[in-house]
């Protein structure tokens, strides 16, 4: 019965062997298991993560280009409207140039006319002493008296 007990407690302990060879293979298994998913999901996470920052640099590059296409365009609308008042400076300044030679000539214009108009203004004068001497001859020839008179209207000279 000792011998029979033996076999038996020798099978008992080989199937409690067995049952937590097998346990703990079906933990390590489940722990294999856990650590695996732990990892695929801890790759996903990283994946995820990447992907994400991929995104965003991709946004700020993005955001970067549309900005120096902005800035570019900002710089064109510059420099033509630089350009712009440049040119309509220069046409200013050309106007301005014409006008002030215009005002030049228009001014020498004018000085001259006024040379003109005293030295003509002078001659007028002298003719018109002139003809009054001429009259004075002409009623002094008649009489004798006025030629004394006459002498300092010839001497006078305007």
């Amino acid at each position: 019965a000792a011998e029979e007990r033996n076999p038996r407690e020798k099978l008992e302990a080989e199937v409690r062997h067995a049952r937590q060879q097998r346990e703990a293979l079906q933990k390590q298994q489940e722990e294999e298991a856990r650590a695996k998913l732990q990892r695929q999901e801890t790759e996903r996470a990283e994946a995820k993560k990447r992907q994400e920052e991929e995104e965003r640099a991709k946004r700020q590059r993005e955001e970067k280009l549309q900005e120096e296409v902005e800035r570019a365009k900002q710089l064109r609308e510059s420099e033509q409207r630089r350009q712009a008042l440049e040119k309509d400076l220069r046409s200013r300044e050309m106007r301005l140039g014409l006008a002030t030679k215009e005002d030049v000539h228009r001014e020498n214009i004018c000085n001259e006319e006024e040379h003109e108009l005293s030295r003509l203004s002078l001659q007028a004068s002298t003719l018109r002493r002139m003809v009054e001497q001429a009259k004075w001859f002409g009623d002094a020839a008649g009489s004798a008296a006025k030629p004394d008179a006459a002498a300092p209207v010839l001497s006078r000279k305007t």
